[in-house]
């Protein structure tokens, strides 16, 4: 008889402890996708340190597209900011370029800096196409796409590592 009274209250408890563990996480589930938080590898975890920060920016190259794996170094770059706001990691090199990168829509942004001059917008989505415009929200003057082209290997020089930089050799 005790046995079976030791054993009824120890099922009570592990099932008292489950459905708190279960109520929990459900609560703690809409924290996790929540856009307005950074990614970390302590909130998705139990506190614990992450065993895997996860595959270089150059994997994100080959497997997808430059955009998204220099998206993926400025995510990693310890100069950039995290903008809570839209939920974007900033890069900003004055006079030159603004980066942003969105890590769960994975696009990237780059705008040109120039001051008293038309600024051109570079969007990539994830599929790695670019759409280009006027930052005022204009129509993209003539040669766009080549300074779209040169912002992106200027911000690779900037955020990618010379292992990624030497991704064009292979």
């Amino acid at each position: 008889m005790t046995n079976t009274g030791i054993r009824g209250t120890l099922h009570l408890a592990v099932m008292i402890g489950a459905m708190a563990m279960v109520t929990g996480c459900s609560s703690t589930a809409t924290h996790w996708s929540d856009a307005k938080r950074p990614p970390s590898g302590y909130m998705f975890s139990n506190g614990m340190a992450p065993s895997s920060e996860g595959p270089p920016p150059i994997w994100y190259v080959r497997r997808f597209n430059l955009p998204r794996g220099l998206g993926e170094a400025i995510k990693q770059y310890r100069e950039s900011v995290w903008e809570r706001g839209p939920g974007t990691f900033a890069y900003f090199v004055g006079g030159k370029f603004y980066a942003q990168y969105q890590p769960w829509q994975h696009y990237l942004q780059i705008r040109t800096d120039n001051e008293g001059q038309v600024n051109v917008s570079c969007h990539w989505d994830a599929n790695g196409v670019l759409t280009i415009s006027e930052v005022g929200g204009g129509k993209a003057p003539a040669g766009a796409e080549a300074t779209c082209k040169q912002l992106l290997s200027e911000l690779e020089s900037y955020v990618a590592p010379e292992w990624m930089v030497a991704h064009n050799k292979h």
